[in-house]
């Protein structure tokens, strides 16, 4: 049985291990569903789970991003504002009850830190529970060793990621600034 915390409610996952190898999994005590190793399942004509890259797209991958939404104090925060033209912007979507999204916080602080000098923007549109902002601030009795046990049993994978991310930013911003200055 294995429990997660997906932002807005705690999922239940339970698994029995079947004689030919399988696993049987109910979520929630409702959905069901069957999992095996990938090429057990390919010789057992299991259907291969659904490509995760195919569920959010944007209409066109060449056309930037555009986005527009009021910020804490009713003014709208747009892509068109002065301050985000011929800049790199990082649009973070997420929410101040998410775990994972305030695991994400520090590493965008530092990536602004870093690279704002250079034409990094970082904009964040949360997505909170109630809609309102005193409701939804983080609770400060959260419980943060969870938050902090998880960085640490995926420490390797974040600071690969954060490799990542910070090579791809030099990227954008080279680009940015080459296609400023051809203009």
């Amino acid at each position: 049985m294995l429990s997660h915390f997906a932002g807005e409610r705690p999922v239940l996952l339970e698994a029995h291990l079947q004689p030919d190898g399988t696993l049987d999994i109910l979520l929630n005590k409702q959905n069901k569903y069957l999992g095996a190793r990938i090429a057990d399942a390919q010789a057992k004509g299991i259907p291969a789970p659904p490509d995760a890259a195919k569920f959010t797209d944007v209409k066109d991958r060449q056309e930037s991003f555009h986005f527009s939404f009021p910020d804490v104090d009713g003014k709208i925060v747009s892509d068109k504002d002065e301050r985000f033209q011929n800049k790199v912007v990082i649009l973070a979507i997420g929410g101040t009850w998410c775990p994972n999204c305030r695991d994400e916080a520090p590493f965008l602080v530092n990536f602004y830190r870093k690279y704002h000098q250079r034409g990094l923007e970082i904009v964040g549109l949360n997505f909170e529970a109630s809609g309102v902002l005193a409701d939804d601030k983080p609770k400060q009795a959260r419980n943060e060793a969870s938050v902090a046990n998880n960085r640490a049993a995926t420490g390797d994978a974040h600071v690969r990621l954060q490799r990542e991310v910070d090579e791809l930013l030099k990227h954008l911003l080279r680009a940015k600034s080459d296609q400023q200055v051809g203009q």
